[in-house]
């Protein structure tokens, strides 16, 4: 004990002997050890940390005398292949390696013996499971080239594998169920087709027919109908002309999702000064407040945008139609990559409360009589801009008129 502190000593102990060899006396040396104990206790301290670590890793060190052809782990790194600590020979490693891994694990080894990388993953059996491992290694060389010793790590990636196994058992599942999605979807949409060609001839005749002998009895027969039939034989062409539109329209809106997109950059001032000059008669130019602000270029489909412009003008037209000047104002300003543009009027608007419904087919927030319309146009809109990854809403308030955005890109990145 030194300043309270206990110390080991080593003792050494010698007889003294007279010239007779009769013992006389004695020697003795004390050695302080303390520090050379102290640094076997944190050498077993960092040790068993280590063996822990790698415990917890499911990892293991070894090394192998390469001469000699023989292998000593740590104790995680015996565990991991089924020994017992020590050393053992290299034939008993070749012996729980899988059969078709075996070959290729020996090759790597081959390479590894002329200075190759050694960083493989193989499989073992052991208890009749199979394991898999990953192990890596670094061959030391001597004077003349002859490889020595090796030092590496063994590390336990079965579950790993597993879990690459389950993802990719997954994926092929997803890619069988995405394909069968695909094939319904093209059979769907070869029943859309066959519906939208039936649509077009077969529902279409009836109407004919329909429109074409109430136009006789008016031209053949007019002198035998009072007023009232021949109003009864007006209304018959009217709506007859009404589904003739709906028909267009639905058979538009079903065509939206299968037709190809053919980007390009779009002169949007020229774009709306066409659809302008087709919606508003020089003869209407007089009671309409129209301006048009310079507006910015976007990507799109030309000929899908110019019916988003025509749908949306032709809507300000009718509804601010009943107005003893109608204003319509258009713009666009650029918001990120995005252009936003905007239909604005002065005429009847509509209740914010209802504006989810504006989008959705044949919903519509007036009545036929006071604004006439098929209730599927707004959709059409809704529906070529969400192709265009864009977005399209409304603002409005009753009888103070209604603004109408959309957006478009301003590159020409489409989804």
């Amino acid at each position: 004990m030194q300043n309270g502190n206990s110390l080991n000593i080593l003792s050494s102990v010698a007889q003294i002997k007279d010239a007779a060899g009769t013992p006389t006396g004695a020697v003795a040396v004390n050695r302080d050890i303390t520090e050379r104990k102290q640094a076997e206790l944190a050498l077993r301290q960092s040790k068993q940390i280590l063996e822990h670590a790698q415990a917890m890793g499911y990892m293991g060190s070894w090394t192998a005398d390469l001469q000699a052809g023989t292998f000593t782990s740590s104790a995680e790194g015996s565990r991991l292949v089924g020994w017992s600590p020590g050393t053992h020979r290299a034939e008993e490693l070749f012996e729980i390696i899988h059969p078709d891994d075996l070959q290729y694990m020996q090759a790597a080894w081959q390479a590894a013996m002329t200075g190759a990388p050694y960083d493989i993953e193989h499989r073992i059996i052991l208890n009749g499971q199979i394991r898999w491992l990953h192990i890596k290694a670094e061959i030391e060389f001597d004077r003349n080239g002859r490889p020595i010793k090796a030092i590496g790590i063994t590390q336990d990636i079965t579950e790993r594998k597993q879990a690459e196994q389950e993802i990719w058992r997954l994926s092929e599942s997803l890619e069988q169920r995405v394909n069968e999605r695909t094939h319904q979807l093209e059979m769907v949409n070869k029943e859309l087709e066959a519906f939208s060609y039936s649509v077009s001839h077969d529902l279409r005749a009836p109407l004919r027919a329909i429109d074409g002998f109430a136009r006789i009895l008016l031209e053949d027969y007019q002198a035998q109908l009072d007023a009232e039939g021949q109003r009864y034989c007006g209304i018959i062409h009217s709506e007859t002309q009404r589904m003739n539109q709906l028909i267009d329209d639905l058979l538009t809106f079903s065509r939206l999702n299968r037709a190809p997109l053919r980007i390009s950059p779009i002169n949007m001032n020229e774009l709306v000064a066409e659809v302008c000059a087709t919606l508003i008669p020089a003869t209407d130019q007089t009671r309409l407040d129209f301006s048009i602000e310079p507006l910015l270029p976007a990507w799109g489909d030309a000929a899908l945008i110019r019916q988003v412009w025509t749908n949306l003008l032709g809507n300000a037209l009718k509804f601010s139609a009943k107005k003893e000047r109608a204003v319509i104002r258009v713009s666009s300003q650029q918001q990120g990559a995005e252009i936003i543009y905007a239909i604005a009027d002065n005429g009847a608007g509509f209740e914010m409360q209802y504006a989810d419904k504006l989008f959705k087919v044949f919903q519509r927030l007036h009545g036929e009589t006071e604004f006439p319309g098929t209730g599927v146009g707004l959709a059409i809109v809704q529906r070529i801009v969400h192709r265009h990854a864009g977005q399209v809403w409304a603002k409005s308030e009753v009888g103070q008129g209604a603004t109408f955005f959309f957006t478009l890109s301003q590159t020409g990145d489409q989804p």
